[in-house]
Formats: C-alpha cells, structure tokens, sequence
C-alpha cells in the first residue's frame, strides 16, 4: 500500500504542491542564470517596440495587488494619467518592474507601505519604487546587485530567493541605455529610481 493511504489523501496532495513550487522556482532561477549570461555576452536580443510605459506598470500593479494585500500593505500608485511613450521591449520591462515591486513587498513587514511613481524626464521616462521596509546599507547595496549575493540580514534569511533579481533588473535597465539608482538605508525603507531614455533603445538594437 501507499504510505500515507490513497493517492488523493491530503499529504500526497501537499508535497506535489511542495514539488510543483519547488520544479517552477528551480525553472525561473535557470531562467534568471541564462538571461544573465547572455545579457552580460551581449547576446541578448530586445524586441523593441513603441510601448506605453502607463500600460506596462498598470499591468504590473495589477499583476503585484493580491500579493501585496495579503503581505497587509498599503500600495499607492502616482503619476498614471497620461501616456508614457518609449521606445524598449515591453517584457522585459515588466520583469523590472515585477522584479522591483516584487521585492518592496518582500522586505516590507506587515502594516508597512510600498508605492510607485512614474514621470516624464527631460529624455524620456522615469519610474521610481519605493516602501517603508527593511532597507539596506550602501555596502548591502552593492551586494545585492551582485548575481547571487545575498544580504547578511535576519529579516531577509527568512525569505528564498536565489539573488538574481536586483542583477538581472540592472542588466535589463541598461540594456535599454537605462540607469538604476537606489536610495535605501537600514531600518528606513528603500527607493529605487529606472530612468529610460525616449529613443536610445530603438538605436541599440538597430
């Protein structure tokens, strides 16, 4: 006989949950090493299109909203009403900003907040993250944005991850001739401001 009984009594059904969790996060970090090869090769390619950069954080609030609902967070959102032309690949960006909300909501204690806001620039588009969470030092930072690394901090051991999302985000910004700028200290929340130019990605990739 089997060990827990029949096949559909619960246990069974918890560790194929456990299984399936665990065979997608094993995907997205092979994923994450691949994109990261290639992006530091020069061998990533971008699908360059004329993109709303409104749509693409919409898509992305919507994509985060539960997530951060259920974390007990406050999430506001500023600076939607009126189209934000660039020029990049639109999934792409979406990974960085999925990437950024992603982990505001990650390292935000319950009751906190996060929030984003996007503007125009003089050259084109600039987006800033931000939340109330944990934050980080400088040499954090750096660390951080190291592919791997991973934060020597108690409250960040508690979650999984495989420190490819802050690495990849970067590669995925300057890609698109972005910059990625982060303004975080211990204990007082972090912001992280992506500036796009207009047109640049359109030339690169040409």
């Amino acid at each position: 006989g089997q060990l827990f009984g029949d096949l559909g009594n619960a246990r069974y059904l918890d560790y194929s949950g456990d299984i399936l969790r665990s065979g997608r996060h094993l995907l997205d970090v092979i994923n994450s090493v691949l994109d990261l090869s290639k992006s530091e090769s020069g061998k990533m390619i971008l699908d360059v299109r004329d993109v709303d950069m409104r749509e693409i954080l919409e898509d992305c609030v919507t994509m985060v909203g539960e997530q951060a609902k259920d974390a007990g967070l406050d999430f506001a959102v500023r600076g939607m009403e009126a189209a934000l032309p660039l020029q990049g690949d639109p999934a792409k960006l979406r990974q960085i900003f999925l990437n950024l909300l992603s982990n505001a909501i990650k390292f935000t204690p319950r009751g906190g907040y996060i929030w984003a806001e996007a503007r125009r620039t003089a050259t084109g588009v600039a987006v800033t993250v931000g939340d109330s969470g944990i934050g980080m030092s400088p040499d954090d930072v750096a660390v951080a944005l190291t592919p791997f690394g991973q934060v020597d901090n108690r409250l960040e051991r508690r979650y999984e991850g495989a420190g490819l999302g802050l690495p990849l985000t970067k590669a995925f910004v300057e890609l698109h001739g972005g910059m990625m700028q982060f303004e975080s200290a211990r204990g007082a929340g972090t912001r992280v401001t992506v500036s796009f130019p207009a047109g640049i990605a359109l030339a690169q990739a040409g």
